[in-house]
């Protein structure tokens, strides 16, 4: 086995798995169903985690469409084995951020107000890599505080012009405090790294209502031309207000942008 999977498999057993003493499966309900086809801008797959033995409670049929496997063969082991080399190695600081923020910095139940979102490329069908928006939320906590089991939710967003990273998001489900963008490379230790970095500020909060609409515009992939025509406005127009968009979120470009509505959601 690869010693990138090795190391992270340890990670999840000296971290979570032996810690958790009770044996429960998770029993998927018609809601988190419904729930995990909120966060998917193209074709997913979910399926539910137990740390305490790392085994996948419920996988759903997506992995058919995004990866060419039937649910029964995704197990932990087949997903590390698919994650591209160079993206492994970047995951483990990731997980490792997550972990810290998860079980150190949050208490308690606390564990499951957030989800967790960050890049990867996946072997997928015709053995080719796809670029996968990894989401995941804490759906139970174990007596001894670990995380018991976990929605994860894989979406398939080659087709977007994103721009890849190896950051990662803090997104509170509960309208509290989120964290954009962090870097793991800096710090794996939550306190340490919100200290050096500067945190990000949402979309929402930085652009005006027209901002917005010509934000979805460029998701869509329309130029600043067609913009114009559909709302009606100047092409120099647009041109100012894409100028702004990009100072204010402070991304470099359009694929950049992108990258960020789909990471918060806003797409």
């Amino acid at each position: 086995m690869n010693k990138n999977i090795d190391s992270l498999i340890n990670f999840y057993k000296e971290q979570i798995s032996n810690h958790i003493s009770e044996v429960k499966q998770y029993q998927v309900s018609k809601e988190l169903k419904r729930f995990a086809s909120l966060f998917t801008p193209g074709k997913f797959y979910y399926y539910v985690i137990n740390f305490q033995n790392l085994a996948m409670d419920f996988v759903s049929s997506g992995t058919k469409d995004v990866l060419g496997i039937e649910p029964s063969d995704f197990t932990v082991n087949e997903l590390l084995n698919r994650i591209h080399p160079e993206d492994l190695e970047a995951m483990k600081k990731k997980e490792a951020l997550a972990a810290d923020f998860l079980l150190n910095f949050l208490s308690g139940d606390e564990s499951t107000q957030y989800k967790v979102i960050y890049f990867f490329r996946i072997l997928g069908r015709n053995n080719k890599y796809k670029k996968i928006l990894h989401q995941t939320t804490v759906l139970s906590v174990a007596e001894s505080g670990k995380l018991h089991h976990v929605l994860g939710i894989h979406t398939d967003v080659t087709h977007y012009p994103i721009l890849f990273n190896n950051y990662i998001s803090l997104i509170s489900l509960e309208h509290e405090k989120s964290y954009y963008n962090l870097d793991p490379n800096i710090s794996t230790t939550f306190t340490d790294l919100i200290n050096e970095q500067n945190t990000v500020k949402d979309l929402c909060s930085t652009l005006t209502s027209k901002e917005k609409q010509i934000v979805a515009y460029l998701v869509k992939g329309y130029s600043s031309k067609e913009i114009a025509s559909e709302l009606n406005i100047s092409f120099e127009t647009v041109r100012t207000h894409r100028k702004n968009i990009l100072r204010k979120t402070m991304c470099k470009n359009r694929a950049e942008l992108i990258s960020r509505c789909i990471i918060e959601g806003t797409i």
